[in-house]
């Protein structure tokens, strides 16, 4: 009888034990924490630029991101001269996460950086003037806000998200033009994967 009796009971501390383990299993599937994500610039894409990114969580709330574009661009002066030019953005910024039930990277955030933009121009029209092989470098200041999505279903892994941009710049030793300050809104849309 005892032999019985000892038997059920590690039969039941068994079962409880794996059962205990496959909750485990399940619920760190459900709990997908990403830590990084990289992502593209779909709709700048289609007006010939390259947009990449890198986003990483640092704290719970708290993320790190780079994004760097390059874009060539040919415009029409006139029937005899055209404007061609290299354009290179880079934009580093801290984001900071404001859902309470969410942590990084999802939800609402609000962040801030700094950027560098490298202008190359094969020629440049500027005060009815044309310039010929002309460079120049901006630095600034970024403002951003927006909102994130981390798919967990059927898109796994999956993000999209979109913000909006206020920045300063000032331009560094370059040729005199018109204006040596900007001030810009950029409104942008990323798609991404997560892991």
């Amino acid at each position: 009888m005892k032999k019985i009796d000892w038997s059920i009971l590690l039969g039941l501390l068994m079962i409880v034990s794996l059962s205990a383990q496959e909750t485990k299993k399940e619920k760190q599937q459900t709990d997908f924490k990403p830590k990084n994500i990289i992502k593209i610039h779909p709709i700048d894409a289609l007006g010939g630029a390259i947009g990449i990114g890198y986003e990483r969580v640092i704290k719970p709330k708290t993320s790190l991101e780079i994004e760097l574009f390059q874009d060539f661009s040919k415009r029409r002066f006139d029937s005899k001269m055209s404007e061609r030019s290299y354009n290179l953005f880079v934009e580093t910024d801290i984001r900071r996460y404001l859902s309470k039930r969410k942590k990084a990277p999802k939800g609402f955030f609000m962040g801030g950086g700094i950027l560098t933009v490298y202008n190359n121009f094969n020629a440049l029209k500027e005060n009815n003037m044309i310039i010929k092989g002309a460079e120049e470098l901006w630095v600034g200041i970024a403002a951003k806000t927006g909102y994130q999505w981390v798919f967990k279903k059927a898109l796994k892994g999956f993000t999209a998200e979109t913000n909006a941009s206020l920045d300063y710049r000032t331009r560094l030793g370059a040729f005199d033009r018109s204006t040596k300050n900007e001030i810009g809104l950029l409104l942008r849309f990323t798609i991404g994967y997560t892991w």
